[in-house]
């Protein structure tokens, strides 16, 4: 992995870890309550970050698929309308289960990671595979923008745990 791969990939890794840090002790209901004032629960960060994970993805690699990759568990077609940007709160109905969305979580880890294994700096420096938010104009900056968005969501649920009564983990 090239220096500044390498740079990029540990800011992913630190956001990942974020997830399972702010979720530990997360049980049953835990999952799906929306404390007052927090708009979306848990689950549906988890799911959204999973999704937005192959959604990136499909802007690194031309030939990335989630749904012919990632199998049964994933479909962009199911999880997009519930879990995707700009969604209204709504209820867990036909929400992914935490075990799957770490599943799909650790899919996206891995396909990052094997993106940036073998990516050139002219990698980087390529734009998107397909046509996105216009201040995303390299691949690079995509992954910057994976591991800001993340942190923006992991917040959230460090907020969410401990509106629940949950210890704080830092």
């Amino acid at each position: 992995m090239i220096p500044a791969a390498a740079f990029l990939w540990k800011g992913m890794e630190r956001s990942d870890s974020f997830i399972d840090i702010f979720t530990q002790g997360m049980e049953g209901d835990d999952w799906t309550k929306r404390p007052a004032g927090v708009p979306n629960s848990a689950l549906w960060i988890l799911g959204h970050l999973a999704l937005t994970r192959a959604y990136f993805l499909s802007l690194l690699s031309e030939s990335f698929d989630a749904d012919a990759e990632w199998g049964p568990d994933f479909s962009m077609d199911t999880w997009g309308p519930i879990l995707g940007m700009g969604v209204e709160p709504q209820e867990p109905d036909g929400f992914p289960d935490p075990a799957t969305c770490r599943v799909v979580l650790e899919k996206g880890m891995n396909g990052i990671k094997a993106y940036l294994e073998s990516a050139t700096l002219d990698d980087l420096n390529a734009p998107p595979c397909h046509p996105t938010d216009p201040y995303l104009k390299t691949k690079g900056q995509i992954v910057v923008h994976m591991a800001h968005h993340e942190s923006h969501h992991t917040g959230s649920l460090s907020m969410i745990r401990r509106l629940l009564g949950k210890d704080r983990m830092f």
